[in-house]
């Protein structure tokens, strides 16, 4: 820009210079072209140009430029009005001085253009340098990084022929491990028990154990061939069915009998078609198990199950079994099952001995089996215990009291032969096929049931299933069926029967008795309770019966009605149980009752049964402060003696013996021993059944403790029970009015 303003300087004053017009015309053009290379350099400088300052500048130089212009055009004018003396003296003085302020303006432009030039390039030596120190430090991170790069390189390098060592070493245990495992394989293959061989899909050997050739050895075999063996060995197995199985599902599987040396063998014979694509061919393995001991063991196993080891009879199991199949076939019409029950068994288990008792059970089992070995439609069987069965096929009546005389006649043999003391009868039931029952369960039932009605009619004897035994069956098993919808639907309910002292006519107590309402109608408790006990139902009946009680006895106590005891009567089923003394402290721990205002009663006879077991249950219970008291005194065992062994506190005399007080002299002498020696033993003595004032003064005058009866008060229910004492007068009143 610069020099384009001195170029058109030096153009105007050549201008001046001349006068020649067409020279004067082509230095117009140049300065006109050097004016538009002027324009245009400013505008490129004003586009690039930011600050400003500068572009202050650059306004003022286009003004100045402008004017220039004008100016110069003002002086081609006058000079082509040939008026060149106005033209040089305007030059001079107007254009020239304009001229002047442009290149000054250029000049300063210029210099501060410089001047940031110089401190750009300096700011670039700058950079210059700092990138030269970012080089440099690049240069050594790049250095080091590879150095790192190399080092970690050559350590994974040496980690990889550690590994390739590890490897080769961990190859070489493999291959080791590898070898041992075929040695041991085939080590294993040639001496296990099995016998082996492996041949081709044709049928050669092309490996045997030690067993199969010591087998080919034992039978005088010499074949290569598989097939040439099975046909030899085993002709009892055929070859085009092998094959066919193989073909169909690669196994097979027999069971046969070799004779070897002279001894039968039992073998499984497994057949395997091995396909391995990692073989080159197809094989087929046979392999031979030797289970003679294992037929022995499994034979032993079934005489187990269906043999009695005691007799050698066939035992229940083999009985059931016999006799489902005789009722599915249908070519029997018809047979008969005696069952058999020893009377007094227990007596020579008790007296003689366990051993003693399973000789004797032996010698039946022997005559019986004797006496009908001959007859094959004969099958006599131990049941367990002492009872057993006979089944015979095509039995008439005649057939079936000759049958029964038999087996009475080999009980004799056996009593004629031990000469016990006590003669060891049996009790026989017959019920007949398909008259008496149709299933196995039937036949069962009514041939036990007829044998009952035997043992009932004297024992030794026999008897036959009748309708009305079914019809008596019948009413028990609607009687078990009642009792389990009675104690379901709460249908028992427990009545309570005051107790009293006999002196002085206090209320000592209250007897819990059972009763049922079923159907409207009282069951007798003699009817259903031993029903229940038969049933086994008696447990659940006694444990409500307990319950209930203690129970109503903490309600009265609650009310302010004070009972000094409460009876309650324990089965035989209750005590034996070993939790019946957790369940009587049970039920007094969920209730305010105290031990001793419990009394239980327990009949003699049960008492006696398991005397040792009973004795400590009660000594237990009585140590808490239950009372125990003995029910029915007098009908058991009959004897004071074996009284000083038991934990009682009391004895309730039997009303058999009150029945007839005042009326026999022998009941009188009875009762009032049973009075006295049971207060020499320290014992309350309590008279149950009193009816009369006859039996209540005699009583009285015995010094009997305690009573109850209807005479003095009936069973009632628990808003019916009174806490009346009964007075002396009003004792003395009702032996009066009598």
């Amino acid at each position: 820009m610069i020099r384009g303003a001195r170029d058109r300087s030096v153009l105007l004053l050549r201008m001046i210079a001349t006068t020649d017009p067409f020279l004067i015309d082509d230095i117009q053009r140049e300065m006109d072209i050097v004016a538009l290379s002027i324009t245009q350099a400013a505008q490129q400088i004003s586009q690039r140009v930011t600050d400003q300052d500068h572009q202050a500048w650059l306004k003022q130089l286009f003004r100045i430029t402008t004017q220039n212009r004008d100016n110069q055009s003002h002086v081609y004018n006058l000079m082509t009005q040939e008026n060149a003396d106005n033209a040089r003296q305007f030059l001079v003085d107007v254009t020239l001085p304009v001229q002047e302020q442009a290149l000054e303006i250029l000049t300063l432009f210029q210099e501060e253009l410089n001047t940031k030039a110089n401190l750009a390039e300096q700011k670039m030596h700058g950079y210059l340098s700092s990138n030269k120190v970012l080089w440099i430090s690049l240069s050594l991170v790049f250095g080091i990084s590879l150095l790192i790069i190399s080092l970690f390189t050559l350590k994974r390098l040496r980690q990889l022929g550690q590994a390739q060592t590890l490897f080769q070493q961990t190859l070489e245990t493999q291959v080791k491990k590898r070898t041992l495992e075929l040695h041991l394989d085939s080590s294993v293959l040639h001496n296990i028990h099995e016998a082996v061989a492996v041949a081709s899909c044709t049928g050669d050997m092309v490996k045997t154990n030690q067993k199969f050739n010591q087998l080919l050895s034992s039978a005088n075999l010499t074949c290569d061939n598989l097939w040439q063996v099975i046909q030899t060995l085993l002709p009892a197995l055929s070859i085009e069915s092998i094959k066919k199985s193989l073909g169909e599902y690669g196994y097979t599987r027999h069971e046969c009998e070799l004779v070897i040396d002279t001894r039968a063998c039992h073998y499984f014979i497994d057949i395997y078609c091995v396909n391995d694509e990692q073989l080159d061919q197809r094989y087929i393995s046979l392999l031979l198990t030797d289970v003679s001991e294992l037929k022995t063991t499994q034979q032993h196993l079934e005489h187990l199950a269906n043999f009695d080891p005691v007799t050698q009879l066939p035992n229940r199991h083999y009985f059931q079994t016999y006799l489902s199949r005789a009722l599915s076939n249908e070519k029997i019409e018809q047979f008969s099952l005696f069952y058999i029950d020893l009377d007094n068994f227990k007596w020579i288990n008790d007296t003689l001995g366990h051993g003693s008792g399973d000789q004797f059970l032996l010698q039946i089992a022997t005559q019986l089996a004797n006496t009908f070995e001959t007859n094959r439609q004969v099958l006599v069987c131990r049941l367990g215990g002492d009872e057993f069965a006979v089944l015979v096929e095509n039995c008439d009546d005649n057939c079936h009291v000759m049958m029964a005389d038999q087996i009475l006649n080999c009980c004799a043999q056996v009593n004629q032969i031990n000469q016990y003391s006590k003669s060891i009868g049996c009790s026989i039931g017959v019920a007949s096929y398909p008259k008496d029952g149709t299933t196995q369960a039937a036949l069962m039932r009514h041939a036990d049931f007829a044998m009952y009605k035997a043992k009932e009619q004297g024992k030794n004897q026999y008897c036959f299933f009748s309708e009305a035994m079914n019809e008596r069956i019948h009413y028990l098993y609607d009687m078990e069926h009642n009792l389990q919808t009675a104690l379901t639907n709460h249908e028992l309910n427990i009545h309570f029967q005051p107790q009293y002292n006999l002196q002085n006519g206090q209320l000592t107590g209250a007897e819990a008795l059972v009763r049922w309402q079923h159907l409207g109608k009282a069951v007798s408790p003699a009817e259903f309770i031993p029903l229940a006990e038969k049933f086994g139902l008696i447990h659940a009946i006694g444990e409500f019966v307990m319950r209930t009680s203690i129970q109503q006895l903490a309600h009265w106590q609650q009310q302010g009605l004070l009972l000094p005891k409460m009876a309650i009567n324990v089965s035989s089923a209750q005590i034996s149980l070993h939790s019946f003394v957790a369940d009587v402290e049970h039920a007094l721990k969920n209730s305010d009752i105290h031990a001793h205002q419990i009394d239980l009663e327990i009949t003699e006879t049960v008492l006696m049964e398991n005397l040792k077991q009973h004795k400590t249950a009660l000594e237990v219970l009585q140590n808490q402060g239950i009372e125990i008291s003995i029910d029915d005194f007098g009908t058991g065992y009959s004897s004071l003696a074996y009284i000083k062994h038991l934990s009682v506190d009391r004895i309730k005399i039997d009303r058999s013996f009150i029945n007839d007080l005042g009326q026999n002299e022998e009941s009188d002498s009875i009762v009032s021993a049973i009075i006295t020696m049971g207060h020499s033993l320290g014992l309350k003595v309590l008279a149950e059944g009193i009816e009369t004032a006859q039996q209540l003064t005699l009583l009285r005058k015995m010094g009997c403790d305690e009573g109850q009866g209807y005479y003095l008060g009936y069973p009632t229910t628990p808003k019916e029970f009174s806490f009346i004492p009964l007075s002396i007068q009003q004792l003395a009143d009702r032996v009066t009015l009598q």
